[in-house]
């Protein structure tokens, strides 16, 4: 498997300290006469005192599968995206899927981008 730029940003944020859920969407949207689904994700910092959000947008997602565990808080492991280019599938570039063993959430994208802000309490 390879890792490209945006996977190596990726990892530059730090992101196993992210565990703490707060919005999944997904949209679907018509890009070049075709439907396009992209997900945005957000994911908390947890026991810190300057807390921060985990930001990431998915798009050209496809196979995608969300079955949270049956505790009552949503809680991501850890998310992994890996480089799949070299399958020649097209339009598809990554596999992203959460590690845990009782959370099953994972897809293919084309693209994604990441990125890490303080969460702003007003």
């Amino acid at each position: 498997m390879q890792q490209d730029e945006a996977i190596r940003h990726y990892y530059s944020l730090n992101p196993a300290q992210f565990h703490d859920f707060f919005q999944l969407s997904i949209k679907q949207q018509w890009l070049d006469g075709q439907v396009e689904i992209i997900v945005d994700l957000e994911l908390r910092q947890s026991n810190t005192n300057i807390p921060k959000i985990l930001y990431f947008r998915f798009s050209g997602v496809q196979n995608i599968k969300y079955i949270p565990s049956e505790a009552s808080t949503l809680h991501f492991g850890f998310i992994d995206i890996v480089c799949i280019e070299e399958y020649g599938w097209e339009n598809i570039r990554y596999k992203v899927f959460e590690t845990e063993q009782d959370t099953k959430f994972s897809f293919l994208c084309r693209e994604f981008f990441t990125w890490c802000e303080q969460e702003n309490k007003t």
